[in-house]
């Protein structure tokens, strides 16, 4: 989770950064192990971190992106902004809530694919 929002369904189904913290620092001392031991595993892809461009029409942006990625997606969701996903790679895009920005992630198999992908998409942006 790139934003740090973390719901527990055992936990009333809240946000709770502090209990991840917590489960994550008694797995850590339980198992005797680093925190960069325990993410190694999970670092299998390449990834953009979010990158915020400043545009003039987020909706515009959104839809453009949208119209150039349909038909090649293998899923296209709509929940929060824009999530389209390849073989190798996905990417994200939504206007932010909070600033006049539009928020892209991209993530890939390699860094080839991931430099490709982000100069390809903050293009259209």
């Amino acid at each position: 989770e790139m934003s740090y929002h973390f719901y527990y369904r055992d936990f009333w189904k809240v946000e709770s950064t502090l209990l991840t913290v917590l489960l994550i620092l008694r797995r850590l001392k339980r198992e005797g192990v680093t925190l960069s031991a325990m993410l190694a595993p999970l670092r299998k892809y390449f990834a953009s971190g979010e990158q915020n461009y400043a545009v003039n029409d987020p909706a515009a942006v959104v839809a453009r992106i949208r119209a150039h990625y349909a038909a090649s997606a293998s899923v296209l969701r709509e929940d929060d902004g824009l999530r389209a996903e390849f073989p190798n790679w996905w990417f994200s895009v939504r206007a932010s809530n909070t600033e006049p920005l539009v928020r892209l992630n991209v993530e890939a198999d390699s860094k080839e694919e991931l430099v490709r992908r982000t100069k390809e998409l903050s293009d259209l942006l």
